[in-house]
């Protein structure tokens, strides 16, 4: 286990050169400290009513990314409060949470992702169908890992916006001489 803790740390200390691969091993290195089944990086809209899967990991694998409502969900209560755990009985608490019902979700785990300006930009989940005990260190590896993935996320859009002042006009946003060459 501790064995396991420190691989997870070691992960997300290390450099990324592709986003999308970056979180995914993240979450799969997470999902086995854990012992979860599902683990998601979910953005959220600006009014904070849905939220759309930035990366979604299961069964080994990265699965289709998909939006869904934060209302009656566990993800709108880890929002408002920055973290939320509910270790048992997560579907009798939110009936209408359909992803809950259907994969037959027994534990939640949550903490917020933020932005530099500390505004909620999204939620970092494990989901298990099983119990998932808590302990101190996996709060902190959480809070680690949402810091990480903020940051990786910062990184991916700062490097578009860099891209685009290359190579597209900033008035007209068509492609400029570099990029046609």
């Amino acid at each position: 286990e501790l064995q396991d803790f420190n691989k997870a740390l070691s992960i997300a200390a290390a450099d990324a050169i592709n986003t999308q691969d970056f979180i995914a091993s993240l979450l799969k290195s997470l999902g086995q400290v854990l012992g979860a089944d599902y683990l998601l990086v979910s953005l959220v809209d600006s009014a904070s009513t849905k939220a759309t899967t930035h990366t979604f990991y299961s069964d080994g694998e990265i699965k289709p990314n998909f939006t869904y409502p934060l209302q009656h969900t566990p993800c709108k209560d880890a929002l408002a409060q920055s973290f939320c755990f509910i270790p048992q009985n997560v579907q009798s608490l939110y009936p209408e949470d359909e992803m809950l019902v259907h994969e037959d979700i027994e534990s939640y785990l949550g903490v917020v992702i933020q932005n530099m300006q500390g505004t909620s930009i999204g939620i970092l989940t494990a989901l298990g169908r099983k119990k998932i005990e808590l302990k101190p260190q996996f709060q902190s590896l959480m809070k680690i890992f949402s810091e990480r993935i903020a940051g990786e996320i910062r990184r991916a859009d700062d490097q578009e916006k860099i891209f685009n002042l290359a190579f597209y006009d900033p008035l007209t946003l068509l492609p400029n001489r570099r990029l046609l060459r």
